[in-house]
């Protein structure tokens, strides 16, 4: 989450209020509803002193400074329109951001070649994590995809509800998120290294998934 200070300049709870209330304002919103979302960066590369700045790629994939966004857009098959239906703005770069890695080091604990920094960093993150006080892309796609979800279903109209996201949020817990507790649909491009249900035996004789990339060329659905 950022600051205070940054939000009076980007309010984006109030940008989202606001399109959430134009876009369903002037969609048709009759039938099947797709929901196409995707991160994208607000790059900084030039400076260096802004609020809770993070960091983000560039265009030439390196690493600079900058702010990060989750973004949704609706796609309305009835009256075939498409409109930007929400925006959220974050950083990994503020304290109570806590990244993947992180939380597995909770469950492993604090290394014994860890550095004071790195374990000021493990008790902080594991008072964060233990008061529910944290925030990371996972939970801010979760929070988005289910507030829009309640919302758009709130309409009578509105019928199955379909949400596209990339390969950057193939995770079989969000898989479950969106089918059992949203009952929604998605379409999720699948990471090509992600093991496959076919199993192999290995030189070692043990059994073991193959991976996509290791499959025989044929269509992936």
């Amino acid at each position: 989450m950022i600051g205070k200070d940054l939000k009076n300049v980007l309010d984006d709870k109030k940008i989202s209020e606001a399109l959430v209330n134009n876009s369903i304002g002037s969609l048709a919103l009759q039938g099947d509803l797709i929901l196409l979302h995707d991160p994208s960066d607000i790059r900084k590369q030039y400076s260096n002193k802004l609020e809770g700045l993070g960091k983000v790629r560039s265009l030439k994939n390196q690493v600079i400074n900058g702010y990060g966004t989750f973004n949704t857009v609706v796609v309305d098959i009835f009256g075939k329109q498409l409109r930007l239906l929400d925006t959220e703005v974050y950083s990994n770069g503020t304290s109570d951001y806590v990244t993947q890695k992180e939380l597995k080091q909770q469950e492993q604990g604090c290394s014994e070649t860890a550095t004071d920094d790195e374990c000021i960093r493990y008790k902080a993150v594991e008072t964060l994590v233990s008061n529910n006080n944290y925030t990371n892309l996972s939970l801010i796609t979760r929070k988005q995809l289910k507030e829009l979800s309640q919302r758009l279903k709130s309409k009578q109209e509105v019928g199955q509800l379909t949400h596209v996201l990339d390969r950057g949020f193939d995770d079989e817990s969000l898989f479950d998120f969106i089918d059992e507790e949203l009952n929604d649909k998605f379409v999720i491009r699948l990471k090509i290294s992600r093991l496959s249900e076919e199993k192999e035996i290995d030189h070692e004789g043990k059994e073991r998934r193959i991976k996509l990339i290791k499959q025989a060329s044929q269509p992936i659905y």
